[in-house]
């Protein structure tokens, strides 16, 4: 992290990407890796604050489930570090992003395939995520390029580069990457010497007549004499830390430790299966421990046990005195004996113990999983610790660990080989991306799913789960912006298991996931659960404790729960270019043009690429034409200002609704609500009948939302009739920024405009909801996407035609007379979308052209480019609409 600054930043080398992209496999690393470059980038003093100026300064974004991403996206040449899990990370990478909305996913994609240094952590942790960042380093360097280099490092204290040896990269002849290791000579030498002696644990066993026989016990038997183990050996005044497997058994011996008191020393418990608020109250207990342990200030005291799954296995810097781990995979071991002993301070009281939970119901199989590993990789691991425990039983535990690591390795090279190397898994091929590009849903609603990519077929793939109360009898799961609950919140969503979830809702069969299409709630059944979801559960289905976090048991419930709500509040599915406010398009496009250009500048677009500059730059200063349709304007809420100049608006401020109760509303009543939550606002009486209907309409210049600081509208709901209240979208019914393509598409194809067919693309597609495939809305097939085929010219610089040959399948055009041959009008949309994308194939020196006409014009683009320059335009119009040079607030008058 601090060699990427130093290059990129303080020495602004360009041959250092701008985004850092910091990819870890759980989320508590996370988190901590988060805080670290916080506190280093302010250090520096170049932490951009997220309101200021970002020019250099430096974004730390946090990209983990349920959590505010920021800004990021919004500043293509500015310096971001993106933090993030592989599974938020590489989904967007993939253009399916986890917890993003859909018409983001082609934004992110573009922006996280170029321009980024990638640094895959721990991973040995990341399954198929190692492979499939090899395969898109090679898409992104060979196979499809990029606008800007994109590199990857991988990082990890086990690794091993067979991930990289895949027949595309073998067949592209990429060399492996240089390998930089850390010796012995280079630790430092307190910590060269730390000792770490281990042994493996066996519960005690029956004497009878003869040899001692091992007893067949049950798992519960067995826990509850190593919990006694645990505590019996915990020194007072030190940390135990006890590692599982499996969270279940985590929390069994967490039960346990917790009802025989062990001395007094405090016990936490840590798992990933918990809301962060309670995970962060855990967190915070350890690591306090270990700062007051650091300082000498606990000695005397009882000290404190932490059980824990794998989740404390790297990266957290704790230091234990005594290390009860369940046997797992050789890297594993490698790591959790990293957390023992860490300071060197416990040579004369460091001690690892091994054990293994016995199998329920007989001997384990060689095809049984142990929590998220394969039998056959514990089993290895087994082997290795029973070597490492006799190579300091050899030396009475007085050798250092990282000699007697070296003297295993020594003598069981292959297996250590075998052990390290990563496991085959499922990755993407060129064709697979390619695929992903386009973002529409399949016939049957859904999409492709990614996850085989990113965490295969790991039982321990994630779902966010959050609960609301509410009768799941009656759900009345009305349109989002009727809800009248807050929308999700990142703190309350706790990480579950795809098939503990399933397992779950095969009892209670209880869950809803929100419907983007429908904008509204819909239930599903446990077979529809897949890995990203954020699914909503009734209070009373329990299956969740504030003490040891999801346990899937009904019993366990939360004490309370807000009502449900939306999945994000409906202004904000779009929020950098939802402003409220009125801008009319003539100055929004000024202002689109002005910061679109000074992104190019800083990319220096202009001069690597001049033509792909000039078709963004176009793109831009033509984006929001479509907007001066008749329809778009008509469905502008009422009462609109008063100008000088007839110009069409562009930006309008946002609708807040009031919906009568069982008696009357005094609209004064909701107004004074309104003025103590200081909101602009302005009563709408005479608002369009498509908007209003029984229920009353303000303009405001902001959301009505409730927050910590305030509660407009829990205020609202409860004067006299229990109003409902809520946030209303703008629905015109037609896609603006299609006409603005249609239009330009006219003048490219039939007046020879002077820009390269790009435009066309990029201005279409600058909300990510129209870009590949054009469609109908209404089932008599007479439109293309809400607009009428019928519909004339669009009312814009004297009238420009708009050319709807190109919403047909194929291209348009007209048989010949005598029906033998076809005079070609014009090309298909999939045609101009083919040439600039190009094909999966390695591209071909003279590649067919459908559509572009100069092969001089930008084309055979590849998905990684493309959408980068997707993200362009978009970042031009955000940034203009969050920052108009004129503007009319509500109520109000020019500025």
């Amino acid at each position: 992290m601090s060699t990427w600054l130093h290059n990129r930043v303080v020495r602004q080398d360009d041959a250092w990407p701008r985004r850092l992209v910091w990819c870890l496999p759980m989320r508590v690393l996370v988190e901590q890796t988060e805080a670290e470059a916080r506190r280093l980038v302010e250090a520096m003093g170049l932490r951009w604050d997220e309101h200021g100026d970002h020019t250099g300064k430096v974004g730390v974004h946090l990209l983990m489930g349920g959590t505010d991403t920021g800004d990021w996206h919004l500043y293509p040449e500015e310096c971001a570090i993106l933090i993030g899990t592989q599974d938020m990370l590489l989904s967007r990478a993939l253009n399916r992003g986890y917890a993003s909305s859909r018409a983001r996913w082609p934004m992110e994609f573009g922006l996280l395939n170029s321009d980024c240094l990638w640094v895959m952590d721990e991973v040995q942790l990341m399954g198929p995520g190692l492979w499939t960042s090899g395969q898109l380093d090679w898409m992104r360097n060979d196979r499809f390029g990029t606008l800007f280099p994109c590199h990857t490092w991988w990082m990890s204290a086990t690794n091993s580069a067979g991930f990289l040896d895949t027949l595309d990269r073998q067949t592209a002849k990429m060399r492996l990457p240089d390998e930089l290791s850390c010796s012995v000579d280079q630790v430092p030498q307190g910590l060269r010497g730390a000792r770490r002696p281990c042994r493996m644990w066996q519960p005690p066993v029956q004497k009878g007549k003869g040899k001692p026989k091992k007893q067949k016990m049950s798992p519960d038997e067995f826990l509850s004499l190593l919990a006694g183990a645990v505590g019996e050996n915990h020194l007072a005044g030190t940390l135990s830390l006890v590692v599982c497997n499996r969270v279940k058994t985590a929390q069994d011996i967490y039960r346990l430790l917790n009802t025989r008191g062990c001395g007094g020393a405090e016990l936490v418990l840590l798992t990933s299966r918990f809301r962060r608020g309670d995970r962060e109250v855990h967190t915070k207990r350890l690591l306090s421990f270990e700062a007051n342990r650091k300082a000498g200030k606990v000695q005397g005291g009882p000290g404190l046990i932490c059980v824990a799954t794998q989740v404390v296995e790297a990266g957290v810097d704790i230091s234990a005195t005594r290390l009860w781990s369940e046997v797992a995979p050789w890297p594993c071991l490698v790591q959790r004996m990293g957390r023992l002993n860490r300071d060197g301070r416990s040579n004369e009281h460091a001690q690892a113990v091994f054990f293994e939970v016995p199998q329920a119901g007989g001997e384990r199989k060689a095809t049984d999983r142990i929590g998220p590993y394969a039998a056959d990789d514990v089993n290895l691991g087994r082997s290795l610790a029973e070597r490492l425990c006799q190579v300091h039983g050899a030396s009475d535990g007085t050798v250092p660990a990282l000699e007697a690591l070296a003297r295993v390795s020594h003598s069981c090279q292959a297996d250590v080989d075998r052990a390290l190397a990563p496991k085959p898994e499922p990755f993407p091929r060129a064709i697979d991306v390619h695929g992903l590009f386009d973002t529409e849903p399949d016939l049957f609603g859904g999409f492709t799913d990614v996850s085989p990519f990113i965490r295969g077929q790991d039982e321990q793939a994630d779902v966010t789960v959050f609960w609301r109360e509410f009768n799941p009898a009656k759900p009345a799961m009305v349109p989002g912006d009727a809800l009248t609950g807050p929308a999700f919140d990142s703190d309350e969503g706790c990480s579950v298991a795809v098939h503990r979830l399933r397992g779950f809702l095969d009892e209670t069969n209880q869950a809803w996931v929100w419907g983007e299409a429908e904008g509204c709630w819909r239930e599903i059944r446990g077979a529809d659960v897949c890995p990203g979801m954020v699914v909503l559960l009734p209070r009373s289905a329990g299956g969740y404790s504030e003490d040891i976090g999801w346990t899937g048991t009904p019993a366990d419930k939360l004490t309370t729960a807000s009502a449900p709500g939306p999945f994000e509040e409906a202004f904000a599915a779009d929020p950098p270019t939802e402003q409220g406010f009125w801008v009319m398009i003539p100055d929004h496009l000024a202002d689109a043009v002005s910061a679109g250009q000074q992104i190019l500048e800083r990319l220096g677009l202009g001069v690597a690429r001049p033509l792909v500059a000039q078709a963004v730059a176009h793109a831009i200063a033509h984006h929001d034409i479509g907007k001066a349709l008749l329809p778009w304007q008509n469905a502008l809420p009422l009462p609109r200002p008063k100008m000088d100049t007839a110009e069409p608006w562009a930006k309008a401020p946002l609708l807040f609704a009031v919906e009568p109760g069982t008696c009357d509303l005094h609209p004064d009543a909701v107004e004074s609500v309104l003025s103590r939550a200081e909101v602009r606002f302005l009563r709408c009486p005479d608002a369009s009948p498509a908007l209003k209907g029984t229920r009353i309409l303000w303009q405001t210049d902001r959301p009505v939302v409730d927050s910590v600081a305030s509660r407009p509208r829990t205020a609202i709901e409860n004067l006299p009739g229990h109003p409902r209240a809520y946030m209303v979208s703008f629905r015109p019914g037609l896609r603006h920024e299609l006409a603005s393509g249609l239009a330009l598409w006219h003048q490219y194809f039939r007046e020879g405009g002077n820009f390269p067919a790009l435009s066309i693309y990029l201005a279409t597609t600058h909300h990510g909801k129209v870009r590949t495939i054009l469609t109908a809305r209404n089932l008599a097939g007479d439109d293309v996407c809400g607009i009428p085929l019928n519909t004339g010219p669009l009312p814009w610089q004297g009238g420009m035609p708009m050319d709807f040959a190109c919403v047909v399948d194929g291209c348009a055009g007209a048989f010949t007379p005598d029906g033998t041959g076809f005079v070609s009008e014009s090309p298909g949309w999939t045609a101009l979308v083919a040439d600039l994308l190009g094909g999966w194939e390695a591209r071909p020196p003279d590649p067919v052209r459908l559509a572009v006409r100069d092969n001089a014009e930008p084309a055979h683009l590849g998905p990684f480019a493309l959408a980068y320059l997707e993200a362009v335009v978009r970042c031009g119009d955000a940034r203009a609409s969050r920052n108009p040079s004129r503007k009319v607030p509500v109520g109000g008058s020019e500025s």
